[in-house]
């Protein structure tokens, strides 16, 4: 049903998984998440850094702070409640010139 609704090729003694992997690639292709497309609606360009790359992703550098900070402070008798205190003060002290210091690296 979605190959004859999209366009898509197919012969009807393909496989399921044939057929998947065909709808896979057109969406791949032609359709873009929400948030892309919302991001576009306002004038943004989206850029998509490679995967497992997190010298690429600052956001990675700046988790790895955080994780820092929050287990500097962790003891065997640290309760979840505690880990989850440090960690909202961990966020709420960061500084932005931190953050953009991981962007610029």
């Amino acid at each position: 049903e979605a190959c004859q609704r999209y366009g898509i090729d197919f012969d009807i003694n393909e496989t399921k998984l044939m057929l998947w992997n065909k709808v896979y690639q057109f969406v791949q292709v032609n359709i873009s998440p929400v948030i892309v497309k919302m991001a576009q609606d306002e004038g943004h360009e989206v850029l998509f850094s490679p995967p497992h790359y997190s010298d690429l992703q600052p956001i990675e550098t700046v988790w790895a702070i955080v994780k820092g900070n929050v287990g500097r402070q962790y003891m065997t008798t640290t309760t979840f409640k505690e880990v989850l205190q440090c960690l909202k003060y961990s966020f709420d002290t960061l500084q932005a010139h931190t953050v953009q210091g991981c962007i610029n690296k």
